[in-house]
């Protein structure tokens, strides 16, 4: 997909792409005039952040306090006399349109400009692949995933979506958000887990949502290795492996990933038994004591056996 571009330049790009897609209306040439005109806008808006992006990452962008979407244009065309910039005059139409109707109230012509969103996306993917070296539509935001080991895992989820392997996906999902969240978001129940969450400004509903269709994650007791577990008779059957939950996990892990990810670190009161080891000393010889596993999966540090006292357990 080329180099990695900088991370101011993804955001534009990303917004440009934002702003194309939530205009979402089908217009036709008898379409009403007014909504034509927020098409109009909306492109020149999102054309104009695509410049910009573009312009900064080749060292063009004009220094002047106001900059508008001809004055970016114009310098990114200068770049490479070679290779002029591919729909120059119609970003000219485009500004002119915008100008007649935002300052003069001169509505667009429905039967010009009802595809106007659809070629300025075409415009915009000609220009990164021309000056970025990658098409508009791979310009993704997991690509602002600081950690290559979440982005990777977060990229091999997202392809066996693709070919529909949606318990493969889930399952990668899940060893991402548990070990790559920052430690101490993780900790205690579920519901304490969201309400850590909320002060990132992560929905707590949709988290909750999300673990439930999430496999657990364990430490193997004896690879060492963390792995996945799912609870056949509660929700980890093939009935919640379907193309939509899927893709809700998806956006969830994102959105978490990507507003924990440069979380600062915050103290957290350690359990007792996460430090210490409580000592038993039986009193007379008939005493029964069992074995108890104590896993830690908040921290994937703490794995270890107690001997405790229980009168209804059998000696071990």
């Amino acid at each position: 997909m080329g180099h990695n571009l900088p991370e101011n330049t993804l955001r534009r790009l990303l917004a440009s792409k934002g702003l194309l897609r939530e205009s979402n209306l089908i217009l036709t040439p008898n379409s009403e005039p007014v909504e034509v005109a927020k098409a109009v806008l909306t492109a020149h808006d999102a054309s104009e952040l695509a410049l910009a992006a573009i312009a900064d990452y080749l060292g063009v962008m004009p220094v002047d306090k106001h900059v508008y979407l001809m004055q970016i244009a114009s310098a990114v065309n200068s770049k490479d006399s070679a290779r002029p910039l591919p729909g120059l005059d119609y970003l000219r139409s485009l500004n002119e349109a915008r100008v007649s109707f935002k300052h003069r109230g001169n509505p667009p012509s429905s039967q010009v400009w009802h595809r106007v969103t659809e070629k300025v996306y075409d415009y915009i993917d000609q220009w990164c692949r021309m000056y970025l070296q990658r098409s508009f539509e791979n310009v993704q935001l997991e690509q602002l995933l600081a950690r290559e080991v979440v982005r990777g895992r977060f990229q091999s989820a997202k392809a066996k979506y693709g070919v529909e392997d949606y318990k493969g996906a889930l399952e990668d999902l899940a060893l991402e958000i548990v070990p790559t969240t920052p430690y101490p978001i993780l900790r205690g129940s579920r519901t304490e887990q969201a309400v850590n969450l909320l002060g990132y400004g992560v929905h707590a509903g949709d988290f909750l949502r999300l673990r439930q269709l999430l496999p657990a994650v364990e430490l193997g007791d004896e690879s060492g290795v963390l792995e996945v577990k799912w609870e056949l008779r509660v929700t980890g059957h093939p009935g919640n492996w379907t193309k939509e939950n899927v893709k809700f996990c998806l956006d969830s892990v994102l959105d978490i990933a990507l507003k924990t990810q440069n979380a600062p670190w915050v103290p957290r009161p350690f359990r007792f038994r996460e430090i210490y080891d409580d000592v038993i000393t039986p009193k007379d010889e008939d005493a029964n004591l069992f074995c108890v596993t104590v896993h830690d999966i908040g921290s994937f540090r703490s794995l270890r056996q107690l001997c405790i006292p229980n009168p209804y357990a059998t000696p071990w």
